[in-house]
Parts: structure tokens; C-alpha cells; sequence
């Protein structure tokens, strides 16, 4: 599994091509200190079956140098694995349609992706604030 960044277009698709695997795709980006939190999207386009984790490590400069970690983190579920959710906070992985918000304060945020079959796609948003 590759570090695969996605820091341009907000968009990309999960899928058999290459680069649209089992990755895990790194959606901040470390040099952007305003970012508060990501919108997220997970679309199941055509029979998607795949496991989703969202992560994180510093933003600084130095952890993408030093290729730090990027751990577990929680977020704010709002529609999860096609259900309509209560906007609480879990770490559960993502298997289905899912719209989140991922508080991203001094974070750099990746999407670890573990892809099995189908497609589906993911649309991202940087926002300012905070998840609350």
C-alpha cells in the first residue's frame, strides 16, 4: 500500500486502475494552516465494496519527512454506510455511502483505503471551522 496524495481536484474514484485501490490517499495538505475540518463523501457508484479508515498525523513538514504515521482518528458521522446517522463522533470503517466531517486542525488527513471490487468515488472538501 502507497501513500497516494490527493490534495488537487477534490474528487477521485476507487476502481481496478491504477492509483484507485487499496491506498491510502492523503487528502490535506501539510502546508495549509487554515484548513479546520474536510467534508467527505463516499459515493458507491457500481457494487463498491471496500474498507475505509479515516487518519491523521501532524501537518508539519517534518512528519511527512520523517514519513510519520498516520493513525486512527475519529470523525463525525452524518450519513453513514447508508443510513442517516447522529452526528456523533465514531472510528468505525467506512463500508458503504457515507457523507462525514473530519476535524483536521493541525492535521494532515489520509483515507486508508483497503478496495476489494466495484467503483465508487470520493469528493472532499477543505472548510475553515471546526466539526463542533
Amino acid at each position: 500500500m502507497a501513500n497516494v496524495y490527493r490534495t488537487q481536484g477534490r474528487t477521485f474514484d476507487l476502481s481496478t486502475k491504477a492509483d484507485e485501490g487499496t491506498n491510502n490517499y492523503i487528502i490535506g495538505d501539510p502546508s495549509d494552516g487554515e484548513v479546520g475540518l474536510f467534508a467527505v463523501h463516499i459515493r458507491n457508484v457500481a457494487t463498491l465494496s471496500a474498507s475505509i479508515v479515516v487518519k491523521a498525523r501532524s501537518r508539519i513538514p517534518q512528519a511527512a519527512d520523517d514519513n510519520a504515521t498516520f493513525q486512527p482518528i475519529p470523525y463525525k458521522k452524518k450519513y453513514l454506510n447508508g443510513a442517516v446517522a447522529d452526528n456523533t463522533y465514531v472510528s468505525v470503517p467506512i463500508t458503504g455511502e457515507s457523507i462525514i466531517e473530519i476535524p483536521a486542525s493541525g492535521l494532515q488527513i489520509s483515507l486508508d483505503v483497503t478496495y476489494t471490487s466495484g467503483q465508487g468515488r470520493i469528493y472532499w472538501c477543505p472548510c475553515t471551522g471546526d466539526a463542533g
